[in-house]
């Protein structure tokens, strides 16, 4: 088939009247498909969302929801209530670095954490190619870049569009420490020392594990230490934000990671433990895991107990 050429108008000129007629033509065309599209895919994505999107704003401690796609994938979150904490390590915790200097924090807003990482399933169901290197539906998705974690999310929000103010999205690195902590100060959720029936770390196994193969932390959220890091939202700075909700830094050249890893010391797995990375980066051990935040400057919510 030849292709087609571009019909090309000179600046200010009247388009051509062919150009006009196709146009007309294929407008009410477009507007046909969109209707039978749009029709079939709000019917499906109602059916899909109606179960659990009237607890979003009922978090409380303990509390969960369940998303699944049309093809029966689920998504499960935990809710993290509003509250305040030290982020950060004090100068006494083993293992520390720099870049933990304790700040206070106020988390505003309640939000909905991945109770696990995003596994291979669940990418599979949203996304075409899957690179991860441990082949295995319920392992965790690895080898993606942070741009592959914002077009999963966005994906996310086309197929399942939640109501305002909620949306799909990576955790900012506050919101991801505080999740982790679930209420702790301890350098890990579980106390001073993370043991090998509590996490996959040091190398151990020499792979990932199945997601959620591990106890769940105070809010019932699983894997948050080891297994793979996971991709923030915000950019990497060598110092530590504080204050309400904070983002971190509007620019930078490198992104955050938490979490430590399959293949790290049990130091690098610490809820205070920050890891920059190139935004390109893919590693075996880099994975990511999603939240349902309310979007900025909406009306603080789900408070404990509402």
């Amino acid at each position: 088939m030849a292709p087609v050429q571009p019909v090309r108008v000179r600046p200010g000129a009247a388009p051509p009247a062919r150009l006009t007629r196709l146009k007309k033509a294929g407008g009410c065309l477009a507007l046909v498909l969109s209707a039978v599209l749009f029709t079939g895919c709000s019917e499906k994505i109602e059916r899909t969302v109606q179960r659990d999107v009237a607890e979003l704003d009922k978090g409380a401690p303990g509390r969960s929801v369940t998303f699944e796609l049309n093809d029966g994938s689920q998504f499960r979150f935990q809710f993290c209530p509003p509250g305040s904490f030290v982020m950060g390590s004090s100068d006494s915790e083993p293992g520390r670095h720099l870049n933990e200097e304790a700040v206070p924090v106020q988390i505003t807003q309640g939000f909905w954490m991945g109770r696990t990482e995003v596994t291979q399933a669940q990418w599979n169901a949203v996304m075409k190619a899957n690179f991860a290197r441990f082949k295995g539906a319920n392992l965790p998705v690895e080898m993606v870049k942070w741009e592959d974690t914002i077009w999963f999310v966005d994906s996310l929000n086309h197929r399942i569009p939640l109501p305002a103010p909620w949306k799909f999205a990576l955790p900012s690195e506050a919101q991801w420490e505080y999740a982790c902590r679930a209420g702790s100060q301890t350098p890990f959720s579980s106390g001073s020392k993370l043991q090998p029936d509590q996490a996959n770390f040091d190398s151990r196994l020499e792979r990932t594990r199945p997601a959620g193969s591990y106890p769940p932390n105070a809010w019932g959220l699983l894997d948050m230490h080891g297994n793979v890091s996971e991709w923030c939202s915000g950019w990497y700075s060598p110092k530590l934000t504080g204050g309400s909700d904070p983002a971190g830094p509007s620019t930078g050249n490198l992104r955050v990671a938490r979490g430590g890893s399959w293949g790290l010391e049990a130091a690098f797995c610490r809820s205070a433990a920050r890891f920059s990375r190139s935004s390109h980066i893919r590693g075996s051990d880099l994975g990511f895991r999603i939240a349902i935040v309310q979007s900025p400057g909406s009306k603080p919510g789900t408070a404990p107990g509402k």
